[in-house]
């Protein structure tokens, strides 16, 4: 599911729209890039009445699912994973009964569970290793179009370090989990829901030793995503949720002017060009008696 939402309106009205479009033309997908061109702006003066900045949100999982399913399939547990280590333990089910639902959740909405004990220098993790339908094979996404991914979780205030992972390209021919790991770290310092959002530049490489490629963050073979905490501050016996796992990207639409309001700005543009002609001409005159 792909949603839009409003992040951003630049109006254009009459004589403010002079000093303030010529800072709003150019879109570099994160934001509107300032330029000073005065001459764009007359432009875009004459073409549109405003700016309209989206972010533009994709579901990669919202667990609206009854339960969770894996499969062994192309030399590796395809689908939902659970993995441990140091003597940690980890639970994960599907649920419509969290403590408090996510913000602005309709009814029995779901969301994931993952009840956990995680000892020092143990952890535990969810993976979700993307699939077909026949749970035999991997399937890749392409995310190099997205700025970055965002989620909701529940947490429990114990201090404890927890991580998102995101699942980049595999060696060539591999049957085997060798996905290159890049992950994102937070502490697990808040109790009941949180948003998060994370761009791709704060994400690093994460060496698991899976003999993964080193190739950098190339997002157009996305193999899946993980959730967990480490070791590195033990965490006793907790239950964590996350839901509404979306990657983002802005972009900007320009809403035209109905043609009739066009014939105000055109008189002020030509105003403006003669105006600006004339300035040009003293300037040089007095540059040529100078």
């Amino acid at each position: 599911m792909t949603v839009y939402i409003l992040k951003e309106r630049v109006n254009f009205g009459f004589f403010p729209l002079i000093f303030s479009v010529k800072d709003y033309i150019v879109v570099n997908k994160k934001r509107l890039v300032k330029k000073n061109l005065f001459l764009l702006a007359l432009v875009m003066l004459f073409l549109t009445s405003s700016l309209e900045a989206f972010q533009i949100t994709t579901t990669i999982e919202d667990f609206e699912r009854p339960t969770l399913f894996s499969a062994l399939g192309d030399g590796v547990t395809l689908g939902d994973v659970g993995a441990t280590g140091g003597g940690a333990s980890l639970f994960t089910i599907i649920t419509e009964t969290p403590p408090t639902q996510v913000p602005a959740a309709v009814a029995n909405n779901r969301v994931l569970s993952l009840s956990m004990m995680v000892p020092l220098n143990g952890f535990s993790v969810y993976v979700q290793i993307f699939t077909n339908a026949a749970v035999d094979k991997w399937v890749s996404k392409d995310w190099s179009e997205e700025e970055g991914i965002s989620f909701w979780v529940y947490g429990n205030n114990t201090g404890g370090n927890l991580f998102f992972d995101i699942l980049d390209n595999r060696n060539p021919g591999s049957t085997g989990d060798d996905a290159e790991r890049f992950t994102v770290e937070f502490s697990d310092d808040f109790a009941g829901w949180k948003f998060f959002e994370f761009p791709w530049e704060d994400f690093a490489r994460k060496d698991i030793g899976n003999g993964a490629p080193d190739d950098g963050l190339g997002l157009t073979e996305m193999y899946g995503f993980a959730f967990g905490a480490d070791g590195s501050v033990m965490i006793n016996s907790s239950t964590f949720f996350i839901d509404d796992i979306n990657t983002y990207r802005t972009e900007v639409i320009a809403e035209p002017l109905p043609v009739m309001g066009r014939f105000p700005r055109i008189f002020l543009m030509l105003l403006l060009v003669v105006l600006g002609s004339v300035v040009m001409m003293k300037k040089g005159f007095t540059s040529t008696s100078s």
